[in-house]
């Protein structure tokens, strides 16, 4: 998929502010609601796209661990892999 721009416009951050927290971003490859160049949000540590539709991302093994990692490390437990 390569490098994603990052999007400050279609982020909505002119509506809410940002929290001052680390923010990690997961998003789906084969998502038809959130395209992942739309997920993009500046003030994001890391993006990371899974392999995964919008309604069943959340059901994924790697996404949960990579959640708890990020939690505990500021950083998900995989890298980013490249889809083929």
């Amino acid at each position: 998929m390569g490098e994603l721009k990052r999007n400050k416009e279609k982020s909505g951050l002119g509506i809410a502010k940002v929290p001052r927290v680390e923010i990690g971003v997961l998003v789906g490859d084969q998502d038809p609601f959130v395209k992942a160049e739309d997920a993009v949000l500046p003030e994001a540590k890391e993006l990371k796209v899974i392999k995964s539709y919008h309604t069943f991302i959340m059901n994924r093994a790697e996404v949960f661990e990579d959640v708890l990692h990020f939690f505990k490390h500021g950083q998900f437990s995989s890298p980013q892999e490249n889809p083929e």
